[in-house]
């Protein structure tokens, strides 16, 4: 590991504890909480008050706002500066995450 993705992980553990992550809205075995898929669940967790919980949207959504924040040369917002950071295999992955945690709920 690299010492920038050592400080990736790092700062994405810090970013997850401070935003309020609650250990108690751990996935199932079949949905694997990832450094990546942990810098979501501070503002987008399934039991708190998330902005959108990402458990209750399609993967395809999931994938395709990404990308729209990911593609936009103008947005500024926190989420447009996270996604200018994520290749397509990371949004694939995010998405898949959040679609097992909402299959582990039903």
């Amino acid at each position: 590991m690299t010492s920038r993705s050592l400080s990736c992980v790092v700062g994405l553990s810090i970013l997850t504890a401070c935003a309020g992550a609650s250990p108690s809205q751990e996935p199932s075995r079949d949905a694997v909480l990832t450094p990546l898929t942990a810098s979501c669940s501070g503002c987008h967790a399934a039991g708190g008050e998330a902005l959108v919980n990402l458990t209750v949207l399609p993967p395809e959504q999931i994938s395709a706002s990404l990308m729209r924040y990911k593609s936009e040369p103008d947005g500024s917002t926190v989420m447009h500066r996270l996604a200018r950071g994520l290749t397509e295999n990371d949004i694939a992955e995010i998405a898949d995450y959040y679609s097992r945690l909402a299959e582990d709920r039903s």
